[in-house]
C-alpha cells in the first residue's frame, strides 16, 4: 500500500547501501551467536573484571586517609596496596583454573553448564596476564612512593623534608 500521490514514484535505493546493511546485520548476527554460544566465558570474564574493580575500590577506600609527610594524599601507596590485594586474589584464581582433578569433579557434577570449564587454559592465560600487569603497577607505585619518602639526616634523627632519596635537580 502506497501513500496517496506516490503511486507512480519508484523508491530509489542505493545498491551499495543495501550491501553494507546486509554485511553489518550479518556481522551483528554472528557476534550475537558467538555471545550466546560462549555466554559462560563472557560471564566469567565480566565477573573477574567486577571482582577486580571491587577489590581496587575497597582497598583504595581503606587507605583513603593515608597522608604523606607533606600532608597530601599518598596516591602511590593507595595504588600499590590495591594492586597488591588484587595480586593475592588473582594468584588464588590462577591456581583454581588448573586444578585438573577438581575440574573433572565439577564436570561430573554438571557444573559445565554454568562455568566455562572447557576454557580453563585460556582463562589461566588471561589471569596470568592480569597478574603480570598488576605486579608491574604494584612495583612501580612502590618505587614512586619511595621517591617521595624523605631521608633521615645523619646529624640528628629527625626527618628532614627537604632531602629525599633522589636528588632534585
Amino acid at each position: 500500500m502506497t501513500p496517496p500521490g506516490e503511486e507512480g514514484k519508484k523508491a530509489s535505493r542505493d545498491p551499495q547501501q543495501g550491501k553494507w546493511q546486509t554485511k553489518l546485520s550479518h556481522a551483528a548476527t554472528e557476534k550475537m551467536r558467538a555471545a550466546r554460544k560462549n555466554w559462560q566465558l563472557y560471564s566469567f570474564l565480566g565477573l573477574l573484571a567486577l571482582v577486580t574493580l571491587l577489590i581496587i575500590i575497597i582497598r583504595a577506600c581503606s587507605f583513603i586517609g593515608m597522608r604523606g609527610l607533606d600532608g597530601r594524599q599518598n596516591w602511590f601507596y593507595m595504588t600499590s596496596r590495591a594492586s597488591g590485594k588484587c595480586l593475592v586474589a588473582h594468584s588464588v584464581i590462577i591456581f583454581i583454573l588448573v586444578l585438573r582433578i577438581s575440574l573433572t569433579h565439577m564436570r561430573n557434577l554438571g557444573w559445565n553448564s554454568l562455568l566455562p570449564l572447557d576454557e580453563h587454559i585460556y582463562l589461566h592465560k588471561v589471569v596470568g596476564v592480569l597478574i603480570f600487569v598488576l605486579s608491574w603497577i604494584h612495583t612501580i607505585m612502590h618505587l614512586l612512593n619511595f621517591c617521595k619518602i624523605p631521608c633521615l639526616s645523619s646529624s640528628n634523627s629527625s626527618v628532614s623534608a627537604s632531602t629525599s632519596f633522589f636528588p632534585q635537580g
